[in-house]
């Protein structure tokens, strides 16, 4: 009888094990599916040691070695906390466990609706918490994390907390706006200095490999929390002021990898695409930051992810984007002077890249593979990669990179030379001569514009009763009804001398002007003769004539050199004579009064269209589109592709 009875016993306690097993089993699927649900896929594992994650909820004061932190002066834990000891889990919230103990947890459904606890934090005991966390209090700290916590989740609907798993007994909400403000600045301001010294004073491993579990707790809570707080904020003025105060995150976000790569997703996303150019400005000073402090892997994943989402963004140019543009580059080049290394091998990828994608087009001259060389995102891929080179051309760092990209760009002008691919082919010289300017490289381009003015047909009679101009900064290919127009030739024509004007500007400055203008001064003087229209003629008169000025004036100079030394011993030639000669010359101050207007230009078409998106008088316009971008299909194809 004995026997049976033990039997029954066992039995009871086996099935009801397995309840518990079962019960245990449902409540983690619920919290892996409320971690999907919030966009917490990242496994806590990894960055928390094996040996910690058993024992994560047990919150040990004395495990640092440190003395008991002060508790709050006048603070009344029962009124604000509760009952129990309350922790942080591994997302920002905390598990408060009661006097029932594990019992009481057994009986408890997830999908019971339960009364929670709403404490209203006034401004008294704010400043007592805070009071507290300024005397190193761990206790008072937790709090403050709390409420920020509560704040960061007001606005969430009560539909949204019910999916929630974890039920929170005690909920916390602020009495006035002003009190809303002191917690958001307290969260921003001291608060990261509070966990970095937290940080400094125990909180690391020893040998300094990762965080104690306490200070990843502490981190984790106030990340996730602050994340939330980010992603959720709206208005333009408030974002840029948590931005500009995350800057101070930098040197602690690094210990939770997965919030830092959070972090640095949701940056990217402002610096690339917000409306706001502050907040676009504060998002890379926080980018500028991080670079400062991680490994050269790290560094590396940001510059190939800022890389990419530049080269997604920038599909399509209008005046509105196309400042924005010019901003991403750049912060970009500015970006990559942090890590020249890393900066040479990301380069080096994606140059590759373009060269294999270009080489792959050349096979074929398809209308597809036209397409795909002669679109904005090609066009800016190379923009970006000149703009950078010639920023920092020494040969030990990008510099190495300028040969094959100057090839590459010259392909790319040489794949189709048709009269419709006029802008973005000068768009390219554009690029390439700015990219002599700055590093003192020489490019042939001559011949390439020369080509142009003899193979578009300047002299033929057009339809003159369009009188709309044709803005080439922000298109890259001339439309049927644009090519008939004789007002798009004749932009098209002095688009090209002032292309010659600044190749020759940049040609000042070697030794060798006077050879290289003898084959263009040939070729000029025939373009002129068959020459018919009256105002190219002039402006082909003048043209010839300013570079015969400028090449007696060089050669004046260049006679004052002693040439029967040894290459290394001749001085260089612009070293004596470029503040008192190359300033002087005619073709280079028309050069800069051409690039002055042209700046004048951007500058007043891109406030007109700021002015017309912010006033909301008419819907974002992409400029006019070349043929292939009407068709869906054909463009997510190249995308892939590309």
């Amino acid at each position: 009888m004995r026997n049976q009875k033990a039997l029954r016993k066992q039995k009871k306690l086996d099935r009801k094990e397995a309840n518990l097993k079962r019960q245990e089993q449902e409540e983690d699927a619920e919290i892996e599916r409320y971690m999907r649900e919030e966009g917490l896929e990242e496994d806590f594992e990894e960055f928390v040691p094996p040996e910690d994650i058993e024992d994560l909820d047990e919150m040990d004061e004395n495990e640092y070695g440190e003395e008991d932190f002060a508790e709050l002066d006048g603070l009344d834990e029962d009124a604000l906390i509760g009952q129990g000891e309350a922790e942080f889990d591994e997302h920002g919230d905390f598990d408060e466990e009661g006097e029932e103990g594990e019992e009481g947890h057994e009986e408890e459904e997830f999908g019971e609706d339960e009364e929670e606890e709403r404490i209203v934090i006034d401004n008294a005991k704010l400043k007592m918490v805070i009071q507290g966390v300024a005397k190193n209090s761990k206790q008072a700290l937790k709090m403050f994390l709390k409420i920020f916590r509560g704040i960061v989740l007001q606005g969430i609907s009560e539909e949204g907390d019910k999916k929630k798993t974890r039920k929170r007994k005690i909920s916390y909400e602020v009495e006035s706006g002003k009190v809303y403000n002191k917690v958001i600045t307290y969260a921003l301001t001291k608060v990261p200095h509070v966990i970095k010294r937290y940080i400094e004073h125990g909180g690391l491993r020893p040998g300094g490999n990762g965080l104690t579990k306490n200070a990843l707790i502490i981190c984790n809570s106030y990340f996730a929390n602050l994340l939330k707080l980010i992603q959720r904020t709206h208005d333009k003025n408030i974002l840029a002021y948590v931005l500009t105060n995350t800057v101070l995150l930098v040197k602690i976000i690094t210990y939770v990898p997965v919030y830092m790569r959070k972090f640095i997703h949701m940056i990217i996303g402002f610096w690339s695409n917000h409306e706001s150019s502050v907040v676009k400005f504060k998002a890379f000073l926080n980018l500028r930051a991080i670079c400062t402090d991680l490994p050269d892997d790290k560094i590396e994943s940001i510059f190939r992810k800022m890389y990419l989402t530049f080269i997604k963004d920038t599909k399509h140019v209008n005046w509105y984007k196309y400042d924005q543009i010019k901003f991403m580059i750049n912060c970009y080049v500015e970006l990559l002077s942090l890590n020249k290394g890393i900066a040479y091998i990301v380069g080096f990828t994606y140059i590759r890249s373009i060269a294999l994608h270009l080489k792959n087009c050349m096979k074929e001259r398809t209308k597809e593979n036209i397409f795909k060389i002669y679109n904005w995102q090609f066009l800016n891929s190379i923009r970006l990669w000149l703009s950078a080179i010639g920023a920092y051309p020494d040969k030990n760092d990008l510099g190495r990179l300028a040969h094959p990209l100057i090839e590459i760009t010259l392909g790319i002008l040489r794949f189709y030379p048709n009269v419709k691919y006029a802008p973005f082919r000068l768009h390219l010289i554009e690029y390439m001569n700015d990219f002599s300017r700055k590093s003192g490289v020489y490019i042939p381009v001559t011949a390439y514009l020369l080509e142009m003015l003899g193979e578009f047909n300047f002299k033929k009679k057009r339809d003159k009763s369009s009188t709309k101009q044709f803005d080439f900064t922000i298109n890259i290919k001339a439309q049927k009804q644009v090519l008939k127009s004789h007002m798009f030739y004749e932009q098209l024509f002095k688009r090209i001398v002032n292309e010659l004007v600044e190749t020759y500007s940049n040609l000042t400055s070697f030794i060798s002007y006077s050879e290289t203008l003898v084959t263009t001064r040939i070729y000029l003087k025939k373009i002129l003769k068959d020459m018919r229209a009256p105002d190219p003629k002039l402006e082909l008169k003048r043209l010839i004539q300013l570079l015969d000025e400028n090449e007696q004036d060089l050669n004046k100079a260049r006679e004052l050199m002693d040439l029967s030394k040894k290459p290394d011993q001749v001085s260089p030639f612009t070293k004596d004579y470029d503040k008192k000669i190359l300033k002087t010359l005619n073709i280079n101050k028309l050069s800069a009064k051409i690039k002055k207007d042209a700046e004048a230009y951007i500058k007043q078409n891109i406030l007109s269209e700021q002015e017309k998106f912010y006033a909301g008088e008419n819907e974002e316009d992409d400029g006019e589109l070349e043929e292939g971008y009407d068709d869906g299909r054909m463009e997510e194809e190249v995308a892939e592709d590309y």
